[in-house]
């Protein structure tokens, strides 16, 4: 019973300690973010899309910051509403979002490749 005694004090020991270490490095090496890309972030959608062109909605929040404007950054799923949102926090104004659409341009024919199966399908790419 004493052996058991003595290992549980010495791990209950060590957990604090240990516990104490990771408490103390937490909040000296906490990484403070500006609040104005906190903001942008809560601003978007969310949905990390990728269809501004950044790897998700934080890094293009963080772009934005740095840039200090809207100039060539825009949320396509969140739309004018969000950018007005953005403009707010910045301090700048949204400027007009022109709306994207996609365009399919066909490359090939019946003249091009040979028929392999009967496609029966949509009859046009866009």
């Amino acid at each position: 019973m004493n052996i058991f005694l003595i290992a549980l004090v010495a791990m209950g020991g060590l957990g604090l300690f240990f516990a104490s270490v990771l408490a103390v490095a937490s909040e000296k090496l906490k990484v403070k973010e500006n609040p104005k890309v906190l903001a942008i972030v809560e601003a978007l959608p969310g949905l990390n899309c990728g269809a501004c062109g950044q790897a998700g909605c934080h890094d293009f929040a963080e772009k934005v910051v740095a840039q200090g404007s809207l100039d060539n950054f825009s949320c396509p799923p969140g739309g004018a509403e969000v950018q007005e949102e953005m403009a707010e926090i910045l301090g700048v104004s949204a400027g007009v979002l022109v709306k994207k659409r996609a365009v399919v341009m066909c490359g090939g024919g019946k003249g091009l490749s040979v028929d392999r199966a009967n496609y029966q399908g949509i009859k046009n790419c866009a």
